[in-house]
């Protein structure tokens, strides 16, 4: 492990990312685009283009693992469990500056851990399930460039 005060430690989809600095230019490409600011992520990244690469995998491979699981919860009444998984989702949401998808699921969470307006959290399901496939191809452009 290198000794070095420049490291950064965090956690998305139950996963714990630890990242020194490293050289390389893949960072340079990334850009604000429509939904998705990657500034927050660029930052913790600084120019280690292995470390983007895990780091976006694992979110777009959770995107439909948070959907399925959100779904279900609702529909089998298990807010406490809807809440936990939109808490969770909303961490990955902040890391890719997906604001409104992140307000999103902020609502869902605090509704859903008080139990109220249940009638609404599978139209606000839907609404983030759209915000989190449009996010997701908006990743991929940005670091694949095409």
């Amino acid at each position: 492990m290198e000794n070095n005060n420049n490291y950064h430690l965090f956690f998305i989809s139950g996963k714990s990312y630890y990242k020194t600095s490293k050289g390389s230019n893949l960072v340079k490409k990334y850009l604000v685009q429509g939904m998705t600011n990657l500034n927050y992520l660029k930052e913790i990244a600084g120019n280690d283009e292995e470390f983007l690469h895990e780091v976006v995998e694992s979110f777009l491979l959770q995107i439909p693992q948070f959907c399925n699981n959100m779904k279900n919860y609702d529909h089998c009444c298990q807010y406490d469990l809807l809440s936990k998984e939109a808490h969770t989702a909303k961490s990955s949401a902040v890391l890719f500056g997906l604001d409104d998808l992140t307000d999103m699921l902020r609502r869902l969470q605090n509704l859903a851990e008080k139990q109220e307006m249940v009638g609404i959290y599978s139209g606000l399901i839907e609404r983030i399930e759209e915000s989190f496939n449009k996010a997701a191809e908006e990743i991929r452009k940005l670091t694949t460039g095409s």
